[in-house]
């Protein structure tokens, strides 16, 4: 099984859309918020593999990107402006290691973590920046620790020859960052925490619904509550 940190957010939160996603593999379309998040993120790779000079590069390619989708509208547009003209260029001559890295982690024979991570800065002989980019409206860390330690496994698997790294959560919409070093002895965990939440994937029989804050951008929401 290839094991993300969304499949297993979707399984933290509602057992039932689990079922539809990952078993029954029904279609989840993506609603105007995630693809205004994927719009981003694609902007910012490409200003690192275009090598964009300027913040209205940026904000170009958001339009461009964003004609014939349903973020095509004034207040998308005006959001993406205002995340654009806050972002730092001078981040752009950092030393990347890489954008939209993308990682497939052998956990046991029958489990891989797999993930995309934004963006990977060498930051000296012994040390990487893991970048991840929040278009969140509210900086909600706790939201993202199961992502930081897996991400940090991934990476330590990854590129063995860095001995630190430092995830950065990088809050577009209020131009912060969060940066923790996450400590190796996670790493000893990360093992037996996939292997244990597989199983409990794979012995799942009840597949339970549960309300919660994300059930109004679910497809399933009128069958499960309408």
């Amino acid at each position: 099984m290839d094991l993300s940190f969304s499949k297993i957010s979707t399984w933290n939160s509602c057992k039932y859309q689990y079922y539809c996603k990952y078993v029954l593999l029904m279609d989840f379309p993506t609603n105007q918020y995630q693809e205004f998040g994927q719009i981003i993120h694609q902007v910012l790779e490409n200003a690192y593999t275009k090598k964009f000079k300027t913040r209205n590069d940026l904000i170009r390619e958001f339009y461009k990107l964003a004609k014939g989708t349903q973020v095509n509208k004034a207040p998308f547009l005006k959001d993406a402006q205002q995340l654009m003209f806050q972002f730092p260029m001078n981040e752009l001559s950092n030393q990347v290691v890489d954008v939209e890295y993308r990682f497939k982690i052998p956990v046991t024979e029958d489990i891989n973590l797999v993930g995309v991570i934004d963006r990977i800065d060498i930051i000296d002989d012994d040390t990487l920046l893991i970048t991840d980019y929040k278009t969140n409206k509210a900086m909600d860390l706790k939201d993202y620790v199961l992502q930081m330690q897996l991400y940090n496994y991934a990476i330590k698997c990854s590129f063995p020859e860095y001995k630190k790294r430092i995830l950065d959560w990088y809050y577009l919409r209020f131009n912060k960052h969060n940066q923790v070093v996450v400590p190796d002895k996670v790493n000893d965990k990360i093992k037996n925490f996939c292997v244990n939440i597989v199983n409990d994937m794979n012995n799942e029989t009840v597949w339970t619904k549960n309300k919660n804050q994300y059930c109004g951008f679910c497809p399933m929401k009128e069958k499960c509550f309408g």
